[in-house]
């Protein structure tokens, strides 16, 4: 079975953030919702913002959570992962305005400086940087959520690939909590992995099948799942029935990579 790429698809002045098309926001510790359309952060964590005219601070121990759009700077790394340009996106993460981590995005810079080390082969360290998270509190899902979801798909792939099968399955205990559903697809693939490795080919199969046939065509796992699923009954069953679900996966996505990858 063909290997997926391992890397998926994460001074101290004072720094302000233009925003275009969503206000910032700040959680505040007694439940209000602050919102404007430029926020500055400094070394300490204050966050200053623009109400009309006014400049107002708001101290690090008076809020829960603050975020910004996305910085233009993590989308550029982001790209550089893309493009398996892993130097460079290892180069570029230390230079990402540290304050971010005020700011929403603490998450996703540690993703993107643990996927770069991966990439570049030096896994351990990445595990690592990721496993400081495991017990993360979450404040605002919508916000946090997503960002805790990538570490969490990357540190299991991780303990996959060196056989640490329990910790990997322990953090797919932790996404199981998850108010979206449909990060439960990244479990049933990561468990179908486990399978495979352990020699246990038609489980795995099935594994790979529930995200396959349980999840809606816009689910991010499910090309993955129809590649192994049809790769394995193919190529290590000799079973023909493989073929179905390559054809599924070339309909429901024909401009996906694996497509180029089915035998």
């Amino acid at each position: 079975m063909t290997k997926k790429n391992l890397i998926l698809l994460s001074g101290l002045c004072l720094f302000s953030i233009a925003l275009h098309s969503e206000d910032s926001v700040i959680y505040m510790k007694d439940n209000r919702e602050i919102k404007s359309p430029q926020m500055e952060a400094d070394a300490n964590g204050s966050i200053s913002y623009k109400d009309g005219a006014v400049k107002l601070t708001v101290k690090k121990n008076a809020y829960n959570y603050a975020w910004v759009p996305k910085p233009a700077e993590i989308n550029a790394i982001e790209k550089l992962l893309k493009g398996n340009k892993f130097k460079e996106a290892a180069d570029a993460v230390p230079k990402i305005n540290p304050q971010y981590k005020f700011l929403g995005w603490e998450l996703t810079i540690t993703y993107l400086d643990a996927a770069a080390q991966a990439g570049l082969g030096n896994k351990a360290a990445a595990i690592k940087k990721l496993e400081d998270f495991k017990k993360y509190e979450i404040i605002v899902p919508e916000k946090q959520e997503p960002q805790l979801m990538d570490i969490y798909k990357l540190l299991t792939s991780l303990y996959i690939e060196a056989g640490n099968f329990n910790s990997a399955e322990e953090i797919f205990a932790l996404m199981g909590k998850a108010k979206d559903e449909s990060v439960a697809a990244v479990a049933f693939n990561g468990r179908g992995d486990i399978l495979y490795k352990q020699g246990k080919k038609k489980e795995a199969v099935l594994m790979y099948l529930q995200t396959a046939l349980l999840f809606p065509e816009t689910n991010t796992e499910r090309p993955e799942a129809l590649f192994k699923a049809a790769s394995i009954l193919k190529t290590d069953l000799k079973d023909s029935r493989g073929e179905k679900f390559a054809e599924m996966l070339k309909k429901d996505y024909p401009s996906s990579t694996f497509v180029g990858q089915l035998k």
